[in-house]
């Protein structure tokens, strides 16, 4: 027993230590590898541009990126580059292997490399001093640092050189001193070309040093062993919640964040996120690779350079995600904070999030049938609405007991006036649900009668707001208990509501006031009368029947699939939320939980945005000129000055090529442009590319080319207006012309001579593409016949393929995609509200409607690998190949916007899912993916798009 007591007292102690991580979900991230920049996978250093850009370190040479092209600077041997630095002139600088050097930007906008060796007498063929490890910008010059030496090269022309050893470690600059670590003697100081050791510093003799930030009056020097303050007086060390952190792991180089924080690299592919008095705020782990370089963008991100990818994080950031990476499985539905811990119900059941390792993670918690849509805390335990009803989740013995049978409980909302009670949406009756101590009891039952509604809202007088997807909104008041309705009152163009019959209607509260949308038109509700509405948030959205609105005490927030914007509190101005990443897109809902956290649900997880923390103010952006070439019709091409246009002359099959950018790491910039001088119009916006325009053969002019650019997300840049002017080539002058007319003469008298013959070989040639134009089409009948055997039953209504052929070619498809490691994607398609129209139309017109939604759908197919079915009913299936599950979506969402207008009767609700085949999955398990999608798709409106992945 006396010995346990030691083993008792440490592990006390260090349970004492471990840091208190909030609940913080992983950053957002934007990840980068060889298949992005088709480059080297290690990335050695990382240096942004004050332009905006972004350059690496990379194994093949330097990167460049705009936000949208990565272009390779190879270093000459094909070197890799190993460090960037930029100087106090804006000048970059790189470090390779037995070179070092500068990379300009010439007058045509292209980056030059000027080989800086010769400076200190270094013959380029026979240098011999290794690896450039450090290159560091000082207020004095630049510091090159090899294995073996020192270069320094000063702004007022100094050259020198000094000898350095294998046992000098990682050099640092702060200001105009150079610190390092020497091996077996400890950290100093570089002093003209000699090492000085720093008070106290023998004590990192054997000890490795990670990372060195500079504070007013002190250094702050980071190791695994924990972090220690140098100063004149000499070293000291700072105990505190990072020591076990730091402990755990390899620490690597670090980063000074612009709110005081400091972020930690480690040599396990981590981040350590540390607040300005050195607390743990979070740990997030990257990926396996070793953290090697971190440095800031003017956006608000860091970038991380590793031995395998790069990646972009937003810290400090009130935005943080949680997804698969952090145990959650399935579709998230709906979130609650309940008794210390976030609790998650997905489609797959509810999940429970837990400390693991420092870092937050989620395991399963409650199993429910199909899919937990709804949760709901309350006191002791928690509510869960799933398919088969209400499920209650007891604190006191972790039991789970079914409190209410029900069809599909899709929403729990507690009531603002009676407290204590919980209304139960379902698919058919609104349920009224109060706790009796430790059980529930149902106070009520309310069928809907064929509404379909979204939710509901408490009005005083004892009144409910219900918004119906069939129909008008409809207005219930209650008797003094509250449990039985008086009556029911409905909503139409008499009280000047004009609800769209195929849309139905949508409520929202803002501000106190009730909103109601009907398709594309808004109205606010004044008195007793609704009023047509044209402001925000509503009109920021294409389709306001679309989108979803929460209000919070922290600010507003409007969102749809695509786009999330904040209003400030005591603000009437909406703004874009500064996300930038590519995880935090296809929002579907959100609510402000009890720990005052707001959470999103996305198609990628779940996006969470904590209030107190600050959000850098986003740089404003602007659309740039990248460089323009001429290229003859012969394929010679050159680039042509930025400034300064040259006098142009352009024959027939020249083109001028433009690539322009705006540099911004927001992903999915998009661009349009019009020339003025030529047609004037705006062409449709599109992504970048390159080249971004082709200009072929323009007349003799003057031009101005306009471009305007725009994020995914909605933000502008500044437009780009370039000019430029083309002069006539010598056979465009007059007397070239006379000439011309002449030969033209000359050539019809020569060409009556020779129109026998002519005719002679067209004929003759004509006889050629026919037999090649039979061959074709013989090739074609061979493709179309071993289609049709492959496709050799179909459904006798729609003519498209049946249940039993999509059956197959999932089969062979997950076959093939198995093998080429390939996405397999699969569209599920019904058609919404089809037994109303039945009803209202007839079986025959049913039948009709099946047809045209099969012909519309058949034609947004591709052949060959691609297949449309009819699953049973009125809803059909997509099978997509080789397709990943974005482009899926956007194949989705253009299938179900082609249903989408007041010339077709009938909408459309879609389900995706898309995985890479595996071992231990079947084609079954995709298909049932994509049926829950469907049915999530259904259950939150209809006549949208919702998506899940694997």
């Amino acid at each position: 027993m006396k010995a346990a007591l030691p083993l008792l007292l440490c592990s006390f102690l260090a349970a004492a230590a471990a840091p208190d991580l909030s609940l913080q979900g992983q950053p957002l991230q934007q990840r980068f590898g060889a298949e992005d920049h088709d480059a080297n996978p290690s990335s050695h250093d990382v240096l942004s541009l004050p332009d905006g850009s972004l350059l690496v370190a990379n194994g093949a040479g330097v990167l460049h990126y705009d936000g949208s092209h990565w272009d390779l600077i190879e270093l000459p041997g094909f070197s890799p580059a190993r460090a960037l630095a930029l100087d106090r002139d804006g000048r970059i600088h790189v470090g390779g292997v037995d070179q070092f050097g500068r990379l300009d930007i010439d007058a045509t906008g292209a980056f030059r490399y000027v080989d800086l060796r010769g400076e200190f007498g270094v013959d380029g063929e026979q240098a011999t001093f290794g690896i450039i490890w450090d290159v560091l910008a000082t207020p004095r010059g630049l510091f090159f640092r090899s294995n073996e030496a020192l270069f320094f090269l000063g702004y007022a022309g100094e050259r020198e050189r000094w000898p350095l050893g294998l046992d000098y470690r990682r050099v640092f600059a702060i200001g105009d001193t150079l610190y390092t670590r020497l091996h077996g003697h400890g950290f100093g100081r570089i002093d003209a070309g000699g090492f000085r050791l720093a008070p106290g510093g023998e004590a990192f003799a054997e000890r490795p040093l990670s990372e060195i930030f500079a504070r007013p009056d002190d250094l702050v020097l980071v190791s695994r062993e924990g972090i220690y303050l140098s100063h004149s007086k000499g070293l000291s060390r700072l105990s505190g919640p990072a020591d076990p952190v730091l402990a755990a792991r390899d620490p690597a180089p670090g980063l000074r964040l612009a709110d005081g924080g400091y972020l930690i690299g480690t040599d396990g592919g981590e981040v350590i996120h540390l607040d300005a008095g050195f607390g743990v705020v979070g740990i997030h782990a990257l990926g396996p690779y070793s953290i090697l370089r971190l440095d800031h963008d003017r956006e608000g991100g860091v970038w991380v350079s590793t031995e395998g990818d790069l990646v972009r994080l937003r810290l400090p950031s009130p935005w943080s995600t949680f997804s698969p990476r952090e145990g959650l499985s399935g579709s998230v539905l709906d979130t609650a904070f309940h008794n210390g811990s976030l609790w998650v119900g997905t489609s797959v059941g509810v999940f429970r999030s837990a400390r693991r390792n420092g870092q937050i993670a989620f395991r399963p918690a409650i199993d429910t049938s199909l899919e937990a849509g709804t949760l709901l805390a309350a006191a002791g335990g928690l509510l869960v609405g799933d398919r088969d009803g209400v499920l209650w989740h007891s604190d006191r013995d972790g039991s789970t007991l079914r409190v209410l049978e029900q069809d599909s409980t899709f929403l729990l909302q507690a009531s603002e006036r009676f407290p204590g009670r919980v209304y139960a949406l379902g698919n058919d009756e609104i349920a009224v649900l109060a706790q009796q101590g430790v059980h529930w009891k149902t106070l009520a039952r309310w069928p809907l009668e064929g509404i379909s509604l979204t939710e509901i809202f408490e009005a005083d007088a004892g009144r409910l707001w219900v918004d119906d997807l069939r129909g008008a909104p409809q207005r219930w008041t209650l008797d003094e208990s509250g449990l039985r309705i008086e009556a029911r009152e409905l909503f139409g163009p008499e009280q000047g509501l004009h609800w769209d019959p195929a849309m139905g209607s949508i409520l929202y509260r803002l501000d106190g006031g009730l909103y109601a949308v009907c398709g594309q038109r808004v109205y606010r509700f004044v008195g007793e009368r609704f009023e047509p509405y044209e402001g925000p948030p509503f009109s920021l959205f294409e389709r306001p029947f679309s989108m979803g609105l929460t209000e919070t005490e922290h600010g507003d927030f409007a969102y749809a699939e695509r786009q999330l914007f904040r209003r400030l509190p005591g603000t009437g101005d909406w703004q874009l939320a500064p996300l930038g990443s590519g995880l935090a897109r296809g929002f579907f809902g959100m609510k402000t939980d009890a720990d005052g956290k707001l959470r999103i649900k996305t198609w990628g997880g779940l996006l969470q945005f904590d209030p107190e923390v600050d959000e850098s103010p986003l740089m404003p952006l602007s659309v740039q000129l990248a460089g323009w070439e001429l290229r003859r019709a012969d394929g010679r091409s050159h680039r042509l000055p930025l400034r300064g246009a040259p006098d142009l002359a352009l024959a027939d099959g020249d083109a001028l090529l433009f690539d322009f950018r705006m540099p911004t790491m927001e992903p999915g910039v998009e661009f349009r442009q019009r020339i003025d001088g030529l047609d004037g119009s705006w062409s449709e916006w599109s992504p970048a590319r390159r080249p971004a325009l082709t200009l072929r053969a323009p007349g003799p002019g003057e031009y101005l080319l306009r471009v305007e650019g725009r994020t995914r997300n909605g933000r502008l840049g500044e437009p780009l207006a370039f000019a430029f002017a083309v002069r006539p080539a010598w056979w465009q002058t007059p007397w070239a012309r006379i000439g011309l007319g002449c030969a033209v003469l000359l050539l019809l008298l020569l060409g009556a001579q020779l129109l026998a013959r002519l005719r002679y070989r067209q004929f003759r040639a004509a006889n050629r593409r026919l037999e090649a134009k039979i061959a074709e089409r013989t090739l074609e009948l061979k493709q179309a016949n071993a289609k049709l055997a492959e496709l050799a039953t179909e459904d006798s209504l729609t003519g498209v393929a049946n249940r039993r052929a999509l059956e197959q070619a999932m089969a062979r498809e997950w076959e093939r995609c198995a093998e080429l490691r390939q996405p397999l994607s699969l569209v599920m398609i019904d058609v919404d509200h089809f037994k109303q129209f039945n009803d209202q139309h007839g079986h025959l017109e049913g039948d009709q409607q099946l047809v045209r939604v099969a012909e519309k759908l058949d034609e947004m197919v591709r052949p060959v690998r691609e297949l449309l079915a009819r699953f049973g009913g009125e809803e059909f299936a997509v099978v997509l190949p080789g397709t990943h599950l974005e482009e899926a979506i956007q194949r989705a969402e253009a299938m179900r916007a082609s249903f989408d207008h007041p010339g077709f009767p009938t909408t459309v609700s879609v389900g995706v899912a898309s995985e890479v085949p595996a071992a231990g999955r079947t084609p079954t398990d995709l298909l049932r993916d994509a049926d829950t999608a469907l049915y999530a798709a259904k259950r939150q409106g209809r006549n949208r798009v919702v998506a899940t992945s694997r």
